[in-house]
């Protein structure tokens, strides 16, 4: 029986021992290098344009005429099964058609949502993990090392009261600073845009020669690479044990995007060494700072978060017309963590940098999610009443005799996919405490913040968010937040970039590289196999 998913037909459910059976075929090391220059060439289209034909064939059970998107997801789970399956002793090297059929089984790998034999279909589940498999692609690389710096970096440097200096710690942990670690990375990653493998010090040459030395690299290395077998090691400790979930089985191609062969280094998806080096350094980050007493650093990490948060605000407002979180009243109650004045809007925010559990992105058990959701924002609304009311009646000692209408954001340090699903938690949780709920707000992530921040001048934050409330009353459900905002833009015509990332970046590349592009096309080898690929796209 065939299934469909966005109607194109696929073929019947393979088993992930099917998919190992035909990987384990391939030379591991050749096969990492394809996944480079195909991730590579693919990088940054729209998914409408990785739609790749795929020819018949009895090895991976085609059907003919069928269609499959070689995303870059697709590619990062089959470098990491490569790694964790097969080896370099094998007599094959994949084809294109080879990595075409692996993607198409891949696609059709079984899942828990169409296990005839497990539990009722629960499609909102389904949802959850599809969009941590996949949605989470789509974060723009030339925001994620400007926010990374302005939130590790330069906030810590910044926010009062600190009780650790951040950089000190990791330097004394690593031998190197928290920007040299990231200007290291970024040399591996220029690398990999061009070849198919690295030399061991390559970010020791070139522009780079007089400020990284071969032991920096080895610092780097130690914590960017891995050899097959650390790897498998690694890997261990995250395996589900029910393969109905090895979509979203966590990818040590995140921590370790280096992958060590003899002499060479290989980048199998480059973005990950992009992500590793920005977004990656929380976990670092967390890891270092675990003890039995608890985590210093995710408190403190709240702390730069929310100063992140009004850093924008203020770029965007003004600093006059941003208040920070008011205490007051006898007991000093403490009220939004800045509130904006925006003529006769206030907007109340409220910051969150707790993520989702590991467990939960992976199975997206209900009960997961609704302890996650009561953690993380949940307590948050149910306050929100409250202190909407007392700013309104002039409690916080803030004058809103001119406000007419008030916005309640909870800006997320990650972006909840699939909103309604997680609103809904929400309101369950205040059901089972008795609590009458709280539904006029809006759940974002960082970086839709950005993007609003970036359109204040043309679109005022305050009317848009204003004309999301009243679609969401009028269809009855919330739309996520990222998904609403590209469909604005595409109907008003507005850009995304943030001026002040921009700036953040700019000065990076241009103090570190004296240059302000991310380099060249991709390889001869890359342009080569990109025609090939372009050949076979769907219209």
């Amino acid at each position: 029986m065939e299934f469909v998913v966005n109607q194109i037909p696929l073929g019947p459910p393979t088993s992930y021992s099917d998919l190992l059976t035909r990987i384990n075929r391939f030379r591991v090391r050749d096969f990492l290098k394809m996944c480079n220059v195909v991730a590579n060439r693919l990088d940054g289209r729209p998914l409408s344009e990785t739609l790749i034909n795929v020819p018949p064939s009895r090895r991976y059970g085609v059907l003919p005429g069928c269609k499959v998107y070689l995303a870059p997801w697709t590619l990062s789970f089959l470098a990491k099964t490569s790694i964790l399956r097969s080896s370099d002793m094998r007599q094959e090297t994949a084809t294109l058609d080879d990595l075409r059929g692996l993607a198409f089984m891949h696609a059709n790998l079984r899942d828990a949502s169409v296990n005839p034999r497990g539990p009722k279909a629960d499609p909102r589940s389904t949802m959850v993990r599809v969009s941590w498999e996949q949605f989470v692609w789509q974060e723009r690389l030339s925001s994620m090392i400007p926010r990374t710096k302005l939130l590790l970096i330069d906030g810590n440097r910044e926010v009062s009261g600190r009780p650790f200096d951040l950089e000190a710690e990791w330097l004394d942990a690593t031998g190197i600073g928290l920007e040299k670690f990231m200007v290291i990375g970024f040399g591996y990653f220029a690398g990999a845009l061009h070849h198919t493998s690295l030399t061991r010090y390559f970010a020791a040459t070139g522009k780079l020669a007089d400020a990284v030395s071969q032991e920096d690299c080895d610092k780097f290395l130690s914590r960017a690479s891995a050899t097959y077998e650390q790897f498998r090691q690694l890997s261990a400790e995250f395996r589900v044990t029910d393969p109905l979930y090895i979509k979203t089985e966590f990818n040590v191609l995140n921590k370790r995007p280096l992958i060590a062969v003899n002499h060479e280094l290989i980048v199998p998806v480059p973005r990950l060494l992009a992500y590793r080096i920005s977004e990656g350094l929380y976990f670092d980050l967390m890891d270092l700072f675990r003890s039995a007493q608890g985590n210093a650093f995710l408190d403190y990490f709240g702390r730069l978060f929310e100063h992140y948060v009004g850093r924008l605000l203020k770029w965007t407002f003004g600093p006059d017309s941003v208040i920070p979180e008011p205490r007051y009243g006898k007991s000093e109650r403490r009220g939004p963590d800045w509130i904006v004045l925006d003529g006769e809007t206030a907007i109340l925010f409220e910051c969150r940098s707790s993520r989702l559990r590991m467990d939960s992105r992976v199975s997206a058990a209900r009960e997961d999610l609704a302890k996650d959701t009561e953690r993380i924002f949940a307590e948050t609304v149910a306050k929100y009443p409250e202190k909407i009311r007392d700013f309104v009646e002039g409690r916080m000692g803030i004058d809103a005799t001119k406000i007419k209408s008030t916005q309640a954001v909870i800006v997320m340090c990650d972006s909840l996919f699939f909103e309604s699903h997680y609103r809904d938690l929400a309101h369950k949780a205040f059901e089972d405490r008795g609590l009458a709920s709280f539904e006029d707000y809006h759940l974002m992530g960082i970086a839709e913040l950005e993007v609003l921040s970036s359109w204040n001048s043309t679109v005022p934050m305050s009317q848009l968010l204003n004309d999301r409330k009243r679609e969401r009353e009028s269809k009855g459900h919330a739309e996520d937040f990222h998904d609403f905002l590209t469909r604005y833009s595409r109907q008003a015509g507005l850009a995304s970039a943030h001026p002040l990332l921009e700036r953040v970046q700019r000065e990076f590349f241009e103090r570190h590289f004296d240059i302000d592009e991310r380099g060249e096309e991709p390889s001869v080898d890359g342009e080569l196999l990109g025609e090939q690929l372009d050949g076979q796209e769907a219209g």
